[in-house]
């Protein structure tokens, strides 16, 4: 999608969980994550995505640089900017 109105996010995230709800408990729930700024604020992006990462999903995919823009922290070399 090129775009999300904040409807849509959370139409999405009540998918997701309806989703993990449904799983069978041996089944692992992976993520590719990328991160967009015209979504959502880094301080937005953190406070819904921590708490579902953390409990929910076993495999996580993405970039150095998008965790270092949202978590605020360095990356070595390489730069969020």
């Amino acid at each position: 999608m090129a775009y999300h109105s904040k409807y849509e996010r959370n139409y999405l995230l009540e998918a997701f969980y309806e989703a993990i709800a449904a799983k069978p408990a041996d089944c692992l729930v992976g993520l590719d994550f990328n991160y967009r700024t015209t979504l959502w604020s880094p301080d937005q992006c953190r406070a819904i995505m921590t708490p579902l990462v953390t409990d929910h999903i076993d495999i996580l995919i993405t970039t150095i640089e998008d965790m270092a823009a949202i978590y605020g922290i360095g990356c070595g070399q390489y730069s969020a900017d």
